[in-house]
């Protein structure tokens, strides 16, 4: 999901300048990152 995230915005930012369109894509790496983040510090976790 973080891939296709970061992918999604990458191809906004060369379609589109404005920072307002761009928001919801930034939205959505920002959330895959902490989801990200998130199961790996679980992870680690259980795996102590």
């Amino acid at each position: 999901a973080l891939k296709e995230a970061e992918t999604a915005r990458k191809e906004a930012k060369e379609k589109f300048t404005d920072m307002r369109r761009l928001a919801a894509y930034e939205k959505a790496v920002s959330d895959a990152q902490y989801r990200y983040r998130q199961l790996l510090t679980k992870w680690k976790e259980e795996a102590k």
